[in-house]
């Protein structure tokens, strides 16, 4: 039995997911263009909207989790030890829930900066997920937006592809994997939020030895947006995009600093709770060695290029809108 996957075979994962879901994304494209052409022009962003939960389970299960799983069994790797099934620990996963607000106004934080430079190129479209309108479209956003890619996510980020890079040491690997963690949304205006939150839960996930701690630490994260969009979805507010005035970015970044002062300190504690179960594989070679091994992998540098047209497909729509 394998105890790690191999960095070649993560990395070939990896353009298999990026495959799929652009190939899917195409599909759906594709679909919507043909029904709004029989019926009306506005259906194709109707049909996004009404369909966005069953495409989100698609993507998470089928094209995400589904995939690791296969690779794990075709491999026969140590499911106990690739995807760390061990108890976080009480403590620490107190602290991850105390942590979890101030770490997501500082992923906020790190998004609005980058949407605020992103916003003079273009309008920056609103978030397609639509609002739960009530306490049942809640529970289910909860469900869809929260739980299954806390799972699906984590075993894929925080299991294989965590795991096979650690043998580059932990916490490169931890860098490595939140930056490919970031990537992987897809979204050109979602990009640093996601790198920070995905070294913040491998770090997280590597201190307790347990990917239940990344898990809850990123179901926390998705809960308390889906909560918020809730609520603000109360409030007799349209916004057709994201963009934002200089005052507001100033208020966004006061508040992203001083929850960044409260999760440092937290932080703090955390590795304090959890000093007795970390055990760090030591770093093989250096930072720049480890760049260039990592880039120069023809798996890499395919889904690099498939990235890079994605967002210049996304700021060249920018520019229509």
């Amino acid at each position: 039995m394998n105890t790690r996957p191999k960095i070649t075979e993560v990395n070939i994962l990896l353009l298999i997911f990026v495959s799929l879901f652009l190939a899917f994304q195409f599909g759906v494209s594709i679909l919507a263009t043909a029904l709004s052409s029989i019926y009306t022009q506005e259906y194709y962003g109707n049909f996004l909207n009404d369909n966005v939960l069953l495409l989100t389970l698609i993507i998470q299960i089928g094209i995400i989790l589904i995939p690791v799983l296969i690779f794990s069994l075709a491999r026969k790797l140590d499911f106990k030890k690739v995807f760390r099934f061990n108890n976080p620990g009480f403590s620490p996963m107190l602290i991850i829930l105390a942590a979890s607000v101030p770490a997501y106004f500082v992923a906020v934080m790190l998004n609005s900066i980058f949407l605020y430079i992103l916003q003079f190129i273009g309008q920056v479209p609103t978030s397609a997920i639509p609002s739960p309108g009530n306490l049942n479209e809640l529970i289910v956003s909860l469900l869809v937006f929260a739980v299954t890619p806390a799972i699906a996510e984590e075993m894929m980020h925080r299991g294989v592809i965590l795991s096979a890079y650690e043998r580059r040491g932990s916490q490169r690997a931890v860098i490595i994997t939140a930056i490919i963690f970031g990537l992987f949304h897809f979204d050109l205006s979602n990009l640093f939020g996601p790198v920070f939150l995905g070294i913040l839960i491998g770090n997280y996930v590597l201190r307790t030895n347990s990917i239940f701690a990344g898990m809850f630490a990123h179901f926390l994260n998705n809960a308390i947006a889906t909560l918020l969009q809730y609520f603000a979805g109360k409030l007799p507010i349209q916004q057709e995009s994201a963009n934002f005035s200089p005052d507001q970015l100033i208020i966004i970044i006061i508040i992203g600093i001083v929850s960044a002062a409260v999760l440092a300190g937290l932080i703090l504690l955390f590795n304090f709770a959890s000093r007795r179960k970390y055990k760090p594989v030591k770093a093989i070679s250096t930072v720049r060695k480890d760049f260039s091994s990592v880039l120069s992998h023809w798996p890499v540098i395919i889904s690099l290029l498939m990235y890079l047209l994605m967002g210049a497909m996304f700021v060249i729509s920018m520019k229509i809108s």
